[in-house]
């Protein structure tokens, strides 16, 4: 596993996707837990994904909403792979709470949706 990438130290990896790696971080600078995004190397080949990837960064700079995690530094890791640093977010993935409460108030269920249509109509509003 990845110790550190820039001025973090990684405590854990969260998870993996199409384009890239989660991990949960210490940003030893300001001493708060963070989550970072590295692309795959695999991916970071293509020149597109590269630029894919830091268009998402730059967008999610951008974005400041109490439903969107906030990104604080975009850099390269010591093998050139670009990455992100963001918010950190303590808890469940949204899947995993639908999947584990195969019943939900339609309260529940309304709060959850209101909540992702905020950060979409506002990211919307952004032009993202």
């Amino acid at each position: 596993m990845i110790e550190r990438i820039a001025h973090y130290k990684v405590l854990k990896e969260l998870g993996s996707g199409a384009m890239g790696r989660v991990y949960k971080a210490v940003d030893e600078n300001l001493n708060m837990l963070v989550a970072i995004k590295v692309l795959e190397p695999a991916i970071a080949l293509d020149e597109s994904n590269l630029v894919r990837f830091e268009r998402e960064a730059r967008a999610a700079a951008n974005l400041k909403h109490q439903h969107i995690a906030h990104v604080f530094f975009v850099g390269r890791t010591s093998e050139n792979l670009p990455f992100y640093a963001m918010e950190y977010v303590d808890g469940s993935p949204l899947q995993d709470i639908i999947d584990k409460r195969s019943i939900m108030t339609g309260r529940q269920m309304l709060t959850i949706m209101k909540q992702c249509c905020q950060a979409l109509q506002f990211s919307s509003d952004k032009g993202v």
